[in-house]
């Protein structure tokens, strides 16, 4: 109020604070990292022998052909979203979902969760699938015990639910670091040894 009790108005930028906060939340190094996993992360499997039947000189072309289209599609989702927000000066859409609801309706905002979900529950398969299959060896060579591969499985299932428990992102940064580095010598001895 002023001071004879009439308003005044304080104008703010909400584009301002919008990109004030998305600047908070991470860095462009930690992005690229981010998106370099969540491209190339789930089917690091696969690469070996990706590059046995394309060859070394076409396998990491097409890697970095569908890695650079996914990453587009990525960035338009993201404008999209932008736009959405400076539109409706609002930070209400900020999940896939959200906007394709916007632009399509709830049955085109089901099919798009329901994709979402059925390609996080693949990746967290490979995943799991992976682990068991590497830690039922080591069981029998370590311990001398023939150990089921669905016992490894449903021992990671209470460290998969903890995971999805994670609220900040930041609490389990040095954790992600550790995998940014394993990740990138992982796929470096794929790609010095296994082609």
């Amino acid at each position: 109020r002023g001071e004879k009790g009439e308003f005044e108005l304080i104008t703010v930028d909400p584009h301002y604070i919008i990109e004030q906060n998305i600047e908070e939340k991470s860095g462009l190094l930690r992005s690229f990292f981010n998106l370099l996993r969540v491209n190339l992360e789930s089917g690091i499997l696969a690469i070996p022998s990706g590059f046995l039947l394309c060859g070394l000189i076409a396998g990491p072309v097409i890697m970095l052909f569908v890695a650079f289209v996914s990453i587009y599609c990525c960035l338009l989702l993201d404008k999209a979203r932008d736009k959405l927000r400076h539109k409706y000066f609002c930070d209400k859409y900020h999940t896939y979902g959200m906007i394709s609801e916007y632009v399509g309706g709830t049955v085109l905002r089901g099919i798009v969760e329901f994709g979402l979900l059925v390609g996080q529950i693949g990746s967290v398969t490979s995943y799991v699938i992976f682990a068991c299959a590497n830690l039922v060896p080591v069981a029998k060579t370590v311990f001398g015990y023939n150990v089921p591969f669905y016992l490894f499985a449903l021992a990671l299932y209470p460290v998969l639910c903890a995971l999805c428990w994670i609220r900040n992102m930041r609490s389990i940064a040095p954790i992600s670091g550790v995998a940014n580095g394993v990740f990138i010598m992982g796929l470096l001895a794929i790609m010095t040894y296994e082609t």
